[in-house]
């Protein structure tokens, strides 16, 4: 089912030779996979090429069938799956996950495929997400609640919004553990080995206005904001700040069926428009406020959100078919796709872009 962390079990031999192995000896199908990059590197025979998206089902699962294909085509480097799995793991006694998880074992067998929680997994205070992902995520936190891990020139972090919905042991009861690794782990990444920093959870911190009264519509959002922590009332705990405060360049959520695209934005104030709103100035080493994705259209039983009226300000571009999105980086660029499923077209593109001069070079 889930792949682990920075580069999955085990594949190719020395020199890129695969194992040995005849068909008949193994218990499963024959799977072959590549370790990932150093931290700082890119890999060496395909590029960094990592599957973005939240909200896949085992009914009306669109996007499945592409990403099997690139995977079987050697085409992904990993997948980053932004909460809401199979609709809903805990069905049928948990076959529903059995069900999803044997779905996705092309992907997942050949690439890590990382996993974070959302409202479907909720259950039981995420009994059956836990049961599943618990031992196949590197293991930071509690199970699989939140994780991070460097992959070539990118350090991703996963973790929950979910803490601040549900009064259960892993739902309030991790608002302050989660927020203090959160800070504790940005403030350790070495952006000198990996420039780009990429942040994820299921519920988004910007959203356009669509059929849904969700937290990403509010005023005072509980996932960008905070709760007000007892005894401390200038403190809150949301995770904007953190954001802010440690350089993130692109932060990702799902939950919205939908594709949304902000500019980089803080406090709901946007740094730049149009032409040039991606690029680094020289002489700086980050946009100076994080790009909001919503990445939630990989296809489940609630099909897609409506957009209601008009974008936010803070919206580059707003879409509502079915796809995914394909991130990838050097050291100076981070670019991101989002594909439809069916043609495979590109129909949403973006690089963030950073100078020569912003991070010192990887020593051999």
């Amino acid at each position: 089912g889930g792949g682990g962390g920075g580069g999955g079990g085990g594949g190719a031999g020395a020199g890129g030779r695969r194992p040995a192995a005849r068909p008949e000896d193994c218990l499963s199908a024959l799977h072959a996979f590549t370790t990932a990059p150093r931290p700082g590197e890119l890999p060496g025979r395909k590029p960094l090429r990592v599957a973005v998206y939240g909200d896949m089902g085992v009914k009306n699962g669109r996007s499945l069938p592409r990403l099997k294909a690139l995977a079987a085509a050697e085409n992904l480097t990993a997948v980053m799956h932004v909460g809401d799995l199979a609709y809903n793991m805990w069905e049928d006694s948990g076959r529903r996950s059995d069900v999803f998880l044997e779905g996705v074992s092309p992907v997942a067998a050949s690439v890590p495929y990382h996993v974070c929680p959302g409202n479907h997994e909720s259950f039981r205070d995420f009994a059956e997400y836990r049961a599943r992902f618990d031992g196949t995520m590197p293991n930071q936190g509690p199970g699989a609640m939140w994780h991070g891990f460097d992959l070539g020139p990118v350090h991703f972090v996963m973790f929950s919004s979910e803490v601040f919905f549900y009064s259960t042991r892993h739902g309030w009861g991790l608002v302050p553990a989660q927020h203090r690794w959160m800070r504790q782990h940005l403030a350790a990444v070495d952006r000198t080995k990996t420039p780009w920093l990429v942040t994820m959870a299921h519920r988004p911190m910007y959203c356009s206005p669509n059929d849904d009264l969700d937290d990403c519509h509010e005023r005072h959002s509980l996932v960008r904001d905070g709760l007000p922590v007892p005894f401390a009332s200038n403190r809150k705990l949301g995770y904007e700040e953190l954001l802010q405060e440690f350089r993130v360049d692109l932060h990702v959520g799902a939950h919205e069926h939908s594709y949304e695209r902000t500019w980089p934005v803080f406090r709901g104030k946007v740094g730049g428009k149009g032409a040039g709103a991606y690029d680094t100035p020289a002489g700086h080493d980050w946009l100076g406020k994080t790009v909001h994705l919503v990445a939630g259209a990989a296809g489940c039983r609630e099909n897609t959100d409506p957009w209601l009226g008009k974008p936010g300000h803070f919206s580059a571009t707003r879409l509502n078919g079915y796809g995914f999105g394909l991130l990838s980086a050097s050291r100076t660029e981070l670019a991101f796709e989002q594909v439809d499923h069916a043609t495979g077209e590109v129909v949403d593109s973006f690089t963030i872009t950073k100078p020569t001069s912003a991070f010192a070079e990887v020593e051999d």
